[in-house]
């Protein structure tokens, strides 16, 4: 069985974009209430041997910053006639926190992924600014340590000279 080519080289993204994902999927690796199992830290043998599990469509909705079709919140809530009737209305109390969420997101505009690209985006400016500091800096050292070379230059022969002088006279 032949691996696929990913899409893009790592060549091509920047350190912030790869900091930016890595974040992304910590998030949705360790986003125990939406679903998932909980991804321990490494060590826990017992956590380890559990299979990651799919989130479902209604709880990844603010990836794709789209609502959930009524039909697929539905379809997974039971009535309140039903004997679990107790774990349902649990279930349906936390898909409209999930909801909530989603909404307050979406007007907020946003999500702890941008605002992590955000920081990540500003960091990297902040470097480059650093960067063309430094190398401004260097440049001007550069500059002093040829002055200085051309005065020991300068210096060194006079000394000569004055040596030969006195051994001259």
């Amino acid at each position: 069985m032949a691996a696929e080519s990913l899409p893009f080289s790592f060549g091509t993204l920047s350190s912030w974009e790869l900091e930016a994902w890595y974040e992304d999927l910590q998030e949705v690796l360790s986003s125990d209430e939406n679903g998932g199992t909980y991804v321990s830290p490494p060590g826990n043998e017992e956590e380890e041997s559990k299979i990651f599990t799919t989130l479902d469509p209604a709880s990844l909705a603010w990836l794709t910053e789209e609502e959930p079709e009524p039909a697929e919140v539905t379809s997974t809530s039971q009535s309140p006639h039903s004997p679990d009737s107790s774990q349902s209305s649990l279930a349906q109390e936390e898909e409209e926190e999930d909801q909530g969420r989603t909404r307050k997101r979406k007007q907020s505009g946003h999500s702890p992924a941008r605002a992590g690209k955000q920081r990540m985006k500003e960091k990297e400016q902040e470097n480059e600014r650093k960067v063309a500091q430094l190398a401004e800096e260097n440049e001007r050292l550069k500059q002093e340590i040829e002055r200085l070379t051309r005065e020991v230059e300068a210096t060194r022969r006079a000394l000569i000279d004055r040596m030969v002088n006195l051994h001259q006279a």
